[in-house]
């Protein structure tokens, strides 16, 4: 028996176009933003805990609407 994931649809033109669009700019965006966090340590961490928060949610990078989510 062989793994093999499923066939996903491909994304409609403008999630393909959002997606384009924030791969075009993450590089520079990067390098404009990269330490501004240096000086802002309780930001830096309340951002850090959001994004945990969404990853944890798998819901493909957002927030879950109706799914409690709570640290490990």
């Amino acid at each position: 028996m062989t793994d093999t994931a499923p066939a996903t649809a491909p994304a409609p033109d403008h999630i393909a176009a959002t997606r384009a669009f924030y791969d075009a700019v993450a590089e520079d965006y990067a390098d404009r933003f990269r330490d501004v966090f240096a000086a802002q340590p309780l930001e830096l961490a309340l951002l850090a805990g959001f994004a945990g928060l969404v990853e944890a949610g798998g819901a493909g990078g957002r927030l879950h609407p109706t799914r409690e989510v709570r640290p490990a």
